[in-house]
């Protein structure tokens, strides 16, 4: 994560995307959708090229403007909220934009930043004292009182950002097939049973494409990006275990992202059969952690007398119960199961924030720990999106910026599986109502807080619940909507479920069922649209506004109505 800079925050946030436009020698926002979408053809164009670090610190800044509709959201925003020193005009129906003086010296600082990059956000979280009185944090004003008593507990490792991959790698087949005839000879000497490596990798055959097809290869090639395909039982699986084993005793490091984590706690139990140092990332969530340790206790149950006496590899990186609530002056009966303040403890007298001394001990954590010190991590592709703790770093990091720094080698297994992942990771959703995780649960729970006098009242919680009560009184009325449509017509219930409606999309099957499709073309399609979406957004949220607003678009959209603009304003 990037330290953002104080330089344009709020409605003043998309005068980011007019410097870089201007840096790209434009004049208009109409294109920044464009130039932030991540596209390799675009970065790489001759025009982007040069400012490609300047591309992505403005994605980093302005991660949430990346539609046409999005630009225009944060156009509006900035014109709808009046402030003086700005350095931009914006014309909200073009998105033209001019700098407000030849010479701005915000105009140059925006520049230079994105230009440099922003600077890796650091945090100075220390351990909070054993000797004195703590507080743990349990959100919403609820708070523990802990005495720890002196208690010594070691320091927690730290990962090493200073460590960098060690260059392209090459693996002999040979160092494969050697490796697996060690592997089936310590199996052997074990006692174990065998898993017959050299018999796997010989049924593998390794081949590699030429200008001319597929050609046999004598060693693996794992420099830049590369795509290992084969059919099931072609030996994927197996020259991915033998990889591990081999680079962890080289002392490098590999992550291998699995299908899932249960595929990745397999991975591990068969590592550790080798005495590979490998460690389990998962999510930090409380809800995620839950869910993997309960699929691995229903498996530990499954070896019979329902699981007593019995357990699996892995079992001690999924403990659940946080230790904190032992050391409490009295039970905290409002305490969650699961729940973990690891960074929200505070000493008494001091609001400050510090991290939980005994972290370097927690069961509850043991999986962070040793993904410290580990040669292989495995876990999912999600997992990868987790915060690195602050007892670990002083960065504010994710573990795919950890990998991406400091990794030799990283690993997707079923790629395609990882990118409808990520696919659905990308597209934000939020349950609106209908269980107890939705966003209508969620602000019955806060109007709670302050119904039963929990919550401290101010006038901005006030506003905020004033806005809940309206969105319930909404929510409520779209479900009576789609009990209504379900009972009269069952057919359009079932034709619309699961899909994105847009405006776009149901004015387009308006137009379709009027059969009048055909006489609007693509600007009166675009036109409707724009009319329909913007009004409706001014009826809702500017509805307490004195003077009504203006169609932006009406010179330009009207015309394709059939309208002179003064009546497309009017319509509007």
């Amino acid at each position: 994560m990037r330290a953002r800079p104080d330089l344009w925050r709020g409605a003043d946030r998309i005068q980011w995307g007019c410097v870089l436009m201007k840096l790209l020698g434009e004049s208009s926002l109409e294109m920044l959708p464009v130039v932030l979408s991540g596209l390799r053809s675009v970065e790489r164009s001759r025009q982007v090229a040069p400012y490609r670090v300047a591309v992505r610190t403005v994605r980093s800044l302005l991660g949430d403007v990346l539609t046409r509709r999005a630009v225009n959201s944060a156009v509006f925003e900035f014109l709808s909220v009046r402030r003086t020193g700005r350095s931009f005009d914006i014309d909200g129906s073009t998105l033209q934009f001019t700098a407000r003086s030849a010479y701005d010296p915000a105009i140059d600082q925006a520049e230079a930043i994105l230009r440099e990059g922003l600077p890796a956000r650091t945090r100075t979280l220390d351990l909070a004292d054993t000797s004195r009185d703590l507080v743990a944090d349990l959100g919403g004003e609820r708070r523990m009182s802990l005495r720890l008593n002196g208690l010594v507990f070691a320091p927690p490792e730290r990962h090493d950002l200073e460590r960098r991959p060690r260059g392209p790698m090459s693996v002999p087949w040979s160092a494969l097939q050697d490796l697996a005839t060690e592997l089936d000879t310590s199996d052997a000497r074990a006692g174990r049973s065998p898993q017959d490596w050299v018999g796997r990798l010989a049924r593998t055959r390794l081949q590699v494409t030429t200008g001319a097809g597929l050609r046999d290869a004598d060693s693996l090639d794992l420099s830049g990006l590369k795509h290992l395909i084969g059919l099931p039982g072609a030996g994927k699986t197996t020259v991915i275990i033998l990889l591990c084993v081999l680079l962890a005793r080289q002392r490098r490091r590999v992550a291998v992202f699995a299908p899932s984590i249960q595929v990745a706690r397999e991975y591990l139990e068969t590592l550790r059969r080798y005495d590979v140092v490998a460690a389990l990332l998962v999510g930090r969530s409380l809800e995620t952690h839950r869910h993997h340790a309960d699929q691995l206790a229903e498996l530990v149950a499954t070896q019979g007398n329902g699981g007593f006496a019995h357990t699996r590899e892995g079992v001690d990186l999924l403990a659940q119960s946080c230790p904190l609530p032992a050391f409490a002056d009295s039970w905290p009966h409002d305490w969650r199961q699961w729940q973990a303040p690891c960074e929200a403890i505070s000493e008494a007298g001091s609001e400050e924030r510090k991290q939980c001394p005994a972290w370097s001990l927690c069961g509850r954590v043991r999986n962070q720990r040793e993904l410290v010190n580990a040669s292989v991590w495995l876990g999912h592709i999600r997992s990868a999106d987790t915060p690195v703790p602050a007892h670990t770093s002083s960065e504010y990091l994710r573990y795919f910026e950890l990998v991406a720094r400091t990794f030799d080698l990283v690993i997707i297994d079923e790629c395609d599986d990882a990118q409808k992942a990520l696919d659905e990771v990308g597209a934000l959703t939020l349950t609106l109502t209908g269980n107890d995780e939705s966003i209508h649960i969620q602000l019955q729970r806060t109007t709670g807080l302050v119904a039963a006098n929990r919550a401290p009242v101010s006038d901005g919680l006030l506003g905020y619940i004033l806005h809940a009560n309206e969105f319930e009184r909404h929510t409520l009325r779209f479900v009576n909507e789609i009990r209504r449509l379900t009972d009269d017509r069952p057919d359009l219930a079932r034709r619309y479920a699961d899909k994105l409606l847009t405006a776009s999309y149901l004015l387009r099957e308006a137009l379709t069922a009027a059969k009048r499709r055909s006489t609007f073309d693509a600007l009166a399609r675009s036109a409707l649209s724009d009319l329909w979406e913007t009004a409706m957004y001014a009826a809702f949220f500017e509805r307490d506004e004195e003077e009504a607003g203006v169609w932006r678009k009406a010179h330009r959209y009207a015309p394709a109505l059939g309208l002179r603009p003064e009546e497309g304003q009017r319509r509007w």
